[in-house]
């Protein structure tokens, strides 16, 4: 039975699928199933072996275990052609974020700005938010971990913004024993974690 994972899109994006082959050639006799959500699935209920969660506080996943992954501070973005200062004036620059979520309407208060006077543009998915700021379409919001390889390629830059907090990562999986190759595929993800905050 295939390991099965719920991942958002961005971290199988930037951090998992791009390093997937070294863990298939140290354990090439484990299949991993990946399922792509926005949503905090109920792993136990639906079969998974564990889930990749974020969050800015303590973890509270009731009914599951955390294992720490890593630490990473949330941190503002552009393409650098629409940086055209060092500190540009955030609340008149366009922003890539979606109104009426709790969570990006917190960290933009975070950093002193009001979302409701922001020129929004709302596209509904984080790895398309990420393509439209490197595309120069906005500023966004993004744990530096997951463009850490954009920022060293210059494909976006990042804009100084105090107040962000830190974003911890976890393994999550259900209470009880847990599977042998997804506790290698844990052990795994903790080293690649490791390696990109470095």
């Amino acid at each position: 039975m295939p390991l099965q994972a719920s991942v958002t899109t961005f971290i199988a994006q930037s951090v998992v699928l791009p390093r997937i082959h070294e863990f298939w050639e140290s354990n090439p006799d484990i299949q991993v199933s990946m399922m792509p959500s926005l949503e905090a699935v109920d792993i136990a209920a639906l079969g998974f072996d564990l889930a990749i969660r974020a969050t800015v506080d303590a973890p509270d996943w009731s009914g599951l275990n955390a294992e720490f992954l890593c630490e990473s501070q949330l941190v503002v973005v552009a393409a650098p052609d629409l940086i055209r200062t060092k500190s540009p004036d955030l609340s008149r620059m366009p922003w890539i974020f979606t109104r009426g979520s709790d969570w990006e309407e917190r960290r933009l208060r975070s950093i002193g700005l009001e979302p409701d006077s922001l020129r929004a543009i709302e596209l509904g998915s984080t790895s398309y938010e990420m393509s439209a700021a490197i595309q120069g379409l906005g500023l966004t919001i993004a744990p530096r971990i997951l463009v850490r390889d954009d920022l060293a390629a210059n494909r976006l830059r990042e804009v100084p913004a105090a107040g962000l907090p830190k974003l911890g990562y976890y393994a999550v999986t259900p209470k009880g024993p847990v599977r042998p190759q997804a506790r290698k595929f844990i052990d795994w993800l903790e080293q690649i974690f490791a390696e990109r905050v470095r």
